[in-house]
């Protein structure tokens, strides 16, 4: 099987994101380490496909926080969960994703783990995507289908 490069990774607390603009020429990544440069790539579709800006803006909300203690999050996540949204506001799976991570926040019961809890939920987000990608894939099913699969999954079961 072919090695393919990742379009977005979570390394060491930052978000980590291919840029597609680059390609095929040149295989370049953008190292995000604060929101703006997560809105930034997003905006300028840095990551493109609906699904890695999902997974980006998830992993995103998370950027700059991981020293932070509950209240610090708290206080500004909804902020940074609607500055994410406004980068694409049609994007329906960037929407949905950061939507997913709003509402983890507001359940998050154990104020020591809230970066802990936001963190596994945007693995989640991450790893059903992949998942659902690698069954398509392996069906022989056409983007498009994935596409509208990936929304039914989605739909039932997250």
């Amino acid at each position: 099987m072919i090695d393919m490069p990742r379009s977005v990774e979570w390394r060491d607390n930052t978000l980590v994101l291919l840029d597609q603009r680059k390609l095929p020429q040149s295989e370049e990544v953008v190292i995000c380490d604060s929101i703006e440069q997560v809105f930034h790539g997003i905006k300028t579709l840095t990551v493109r496909g609906a699904p890695a800006i999902g997974i980006a803006a998830a992993y995103g909300l998370l950027v700059g926080c991981h020293n932070k203690d509950w209240a610090d999050i708290h206080a500004e996540f909804n902020e940074r969960c609607d500055y994410l949204i406004s980068a694409r506001p049609t994007a329906v799976n960037l929407a949905w994703a950061v939507n997913r991570m709003r509402d983890r926040e507001q359940r998050c019961l154990d104020r020591s783990s809230l970066f802990a809890d936001l963190l596994h939920e945007a693995q989640l987000i991450h790893g059903g995507v992949q998942c659902h990608r690698r069954c398509w894939i392996a069906s022989g099913k056409g983007p498009s289908e994935f596409a509208d699969s990936l929304q039914r999954w989605k739909s039932r079961c997250l």
